[in-house]
């Protein structure tokens, strides 16, 4: 027997919400690294990099296939842990609780935000296994190839960083 719309389950009000507001971050991230990828990364000499500044140069000098592949071995690797993606699912909806709540309790937002950052930290470490497991099973010519095209985006980033380019 198959669910129709009649006898389909309704979605709850909070995983609505929950999934918006994924999306919306999916969005925010997607934006800033194309802006990134067009406009170079924020800033000029001498200001913070982020950690998405430091992933640039090397996400972009793998090949396509690379991406892929390493890509791949991390959606595997957040598999084995799916109490990660749970648990993040799970701190959006606490989030919408909290902004809902009055009073606003800050703290317990920062809070919040504190232990989704360490959860982005832990998955930006999976990536990076990712890739310096990728590049450990490189031959030498297609890892001095790689070397390379990262040599070519820091030289564009550091183009891009230049005095010259600063508009003080």
């Amino acid at each position: 027997m198959q669910d129709t719309p009649e006898t389909m389950p309704r979605m709850r009000p909070w995983v609505r919400v929950v999934l918006f507001l994924s999306l919306a971050l999916n969005l925010l991230l997607i934006g800033a690294a194309v802006g990134a990828v067009l406009h170079g990364p924020p800033g000029g000499p001498g200001s913070r990099t982020t950690v998405r500044d430091t992933a640039l140069p090397y996400t972009r000098a793998l090949a396509e296939d690379q991406r892929r592949e390493i890509g791949r071995s991390l959606r595997k690797a957040v598999r084995a842990t799916p109490e990660q993606r749970g648990a993040l699912l799970d701190s959006y909806g606490d989030a919408v609780t909290l902004l809902q709540a009055d009073p606003f309790d800050k703290a317990a937002f920062v809070s919040l935000l504190e232990r989704q950052n360490a959860s982005a930290a832990s998955r930006w470490k999976l990536a990076q296994a990712a890739l310096a497991d990728h590049l450990d099973a490189l031959p030498e010519g297609e890892r001095r190839a790689y070397a390379d095209r990262l040599a070519e985006e820091v030289a564009q980033l550091a183009k891009r960083r230049s005095p010259r380019h600063d508009h003080r």
